[in-house]
Formats: structure tokens, sequence, C-alpha cells
């Protein structure tokens, strides 16, 4: 990579991290072209030279934070950790997340734009579901998890969840009630017959 490209793209990694950081903080829709040129200290022209438009580069910041969640988890599911021990970490991991990026962005229009729910679902299926059939077969392994509960029972309560998450009314739920989804989401398929 030549001096110009490695510019161009530290102009473009600036971009995204600006806008990361102000819609995480403020909401997509508070957050303006000018306050992003502002903060990652590039013109606006150069922004739309990147992206052709807010909406483009929302979505990649979108992509660029939902993938580096996945390398996160990812890692976490090649580590040596116990099929429990990995599920307690993902929860962590998933409020922390939360918190970082703040309600605004969870409670604004982003949900409603097709192109992120299509990279969102593309991401779910493509790399969060294995990951999490891969905690779900070694926990069967490990006789945490019920032995009787099928893959394709637990592709359907995914799915069923991936709903919930996706609903504004549960984007706009208090974090308590957000916890709780997400526990009984992961610790939900654990046990035994009794």
């Amino acid at each position: 990579m030549n001096g110009y490209e490695k510019r161009k793209e530290m102009k473009k990694a600036a971009i995204v991290n600006a806008t990361q950081e102000l819609i995480f903080k403020n909401g997509v829709a508070e957050t303006s072209i000018d306050a992003i040129a502002r903060k990652a200290q590039v013109s606006k022209v150069t922004i739309f030279k990147h992206f052709s438009s807010k909406e483009n580069l929302v979505l990649s910041v979108f992509t660029s934070y939902m993938n580096k969640l996945m390398d996160e988890f990812e890692k976490l599911i090649a580590s040596n950790l116990s099929a429990k021990e990995k599920i307690s970490k993902v929860l962590i991991a998933s409020d922390n997340g939360s918190d970082a990026i703040g309600s605004h962005f969870f409670n604004s229009i982003i949900w409603d734009d097709p192109m992120i729910q299509f990279e969102y679902s593309k991401i779910a299926s493509e790399r969060a579901l294995p990951a999490i059939v891969s905690i779900f077969m070694q926990g069967k392994a490990e006789g945490v998890i019920d032995e009787d509960i099928t893959t394709e029972a637990l592709i359907a309560y995914i799915g069923a969840l991936m709903a919930i998450f996706k609903d504004p009314n549960f984007l706009k739920s208090s974090q308590e009630y957000k916890n709780s989804i997400r526990k009984l989401y992961f610790y939900g398929i654990f046990g035994k017959k009794g």
C-alpha cells in the first residue's frame, strides 16, 4: 500500500470511528455530517467521497461494529472454557456492548432501515448462529445441556428470540427487561430432565 492509499484508509477509519462514537452517543438522526466531519477532522466532501450517503456511512459503521463483536465472540468460542463459562462471558459482553452503544442508537430509526436489517440477519445467520450451535454442541458433550434438545429445536428457539431482539418495543424497553431476556435466551436451554 502506497502513502496515498494509506492516508486514504486512515481518513476512512477516522470517519467510521467518529461516526460510531457520535451515533452510539446521540443516535443516528441527531448526528449530522457536519458533526462527523468535525470529529474526524475531515471535510464533508471527504466523507461523501468515501461514503456516498449518510445511510451508507451508518451501514458501514453498523457492519464494522457487528463484525468486531463477532470476531470477539468467535475467539471466545475457540477458547478452552466450558460451555457455561462461555455463555457467562457472552452475557457480560452483551451487557457491556449495550451500555457502550447507548439507548439513543438502539431507539433510533436505524432498525427500520432494510439494509441494516439485511446486514443484521446476514451476520446473525452466517456468524452468530454457527457460534451458538458450537456452544450448544459443547454443552451437550459436557452434559450441561439436555441431550434430548435437537439442533433444529435450538435454531427455531434462536429464530423466535431474534424476532424479539429486533422488535422496536424490545429495543425501547428497560435494561432490566433486556438483561432478563438475554439470560433466558442463554440459560433457558440448560438443565436436565428431572
